[in-house]
């Protein structure tokens, strides 16, 4: 088969170190894939990976080792399979079924060359030439908006943008929210705040799957994580457009509102992977 076209790519962690970064990409002859292991709530020890850096590990792993002509569906029971079976060996299948902000999650999105399909669970992102395509959670968006009137109550009370980069405390106020917000993930669509998510726990695949046919005449696909709160059809494009974010917000509450902005001496306020190539 002949290689794809990687038109460019970048990997990159929000303190700027590789052992702390959360994302991953992945490149063989069958697959193309954007991995983010989701932010973890509990605290890491030193030494340790953290839940969503063994996700990203573990769904690496499975995907170098998955058959080419697997359609969506057989791809994704796969990647949460290894997620389930780490519990299992790892002794922590009861806790982490009991506790859903302690699992190893993680969004992926990925272009199968056999079926020239790109495939989405969660919330990484994707460009097919003008075609965008993602999944949003309606609990992120609101709890975006609550740290946002916080911080702006806490800007109202005198503290400074310089104060509150040191110590967010609107981060600190959605905490609790952010460890109950995991309840939902992978509950059904019958409830409101349902997110699809892979967990090791996730039962619906053909409800959380996105599947978009990529165009005979497609010129070119983008793969990225949501560390680029702007997707754009090429990585200076893509990297311009958060900059400009993260010079005029960084606390990421007002010109773009996340969960968390730029914390202590990080460059970003989340990981971030984009790579742009060319399908067959």
């Amino acid at each position: 088969m002949t290689p794809l076209k990687i038109e460019e790519s970048l990997l990159l962690g929000k303190a700027n170190d590789p052992t702390l970064c959360e994302d991953a990409i992945v490149v063989n002859d069958h697959f193309v894939a954007v991995i983010d292991g989701a932010t973890s709530l509990i605290e890491r020890r030193p030494g340790q990976k953290t839940p969503g850096r063994k996700a990203v590990d573990s769904i690496s792993q499975t995907i170098a080792n998955i058959a080419a002509d697997v359609d969506a569906y057989v791809f994704f029971r796969a990647l949460n399979a290894a997620l389930l079976n780490s519990y299992h060996a790892a002794g922590t299948y009861e806790q982490v079924k009991s506790a859903p902000h302690k699992r190893s999650s993680a969004a992926v999105v990925a272009y199968s060359r056999k079926r020239s399909e790109v495939w989405l669970v969660s919330d990484c992102q994707a460009l097919i030439d003008d075609t965008f395509v993602t999944s949003s959670r309606r609990a992120d968006v609101l709890l975006s908006e609550v740290r946002s009137m916080f911080l702006e109550s806490e800007l109202l009370n005198g503290k400074t943008i310089d104060e509150l980069r040191v110590n967010d405390t609107g981060r600190e106020y959605i905490e609790t929210m952010l460890v109950r917000q995991k309840r939902f993930q992978n509950i059904g669509n019958d409830n409101p705040l349902n997110y699809y998510v892979l967990d090791g726990f996730l039962k619906d695949v053909q409800s959380a799957v996105q599947i978009t046919p990529v165009p005979q005449d497609c010129s070119q696909i983008v793969l990225a994580s949501d560390g680029y709160p702007y997707l754009k059809p090429t990585l200076k494009e893509s990297e311009t457009a958060l900059h400009r974010i993260l010079d005029k917000d960084p606390l990421c509450f007002r010109e773009y509102k996340s969960t968390k902005g730029i914390s202590g001496e990080n460059i970003s306020f989340d990981d971030r992977a984009y790579i742009r190539f060319r399908p067959n």
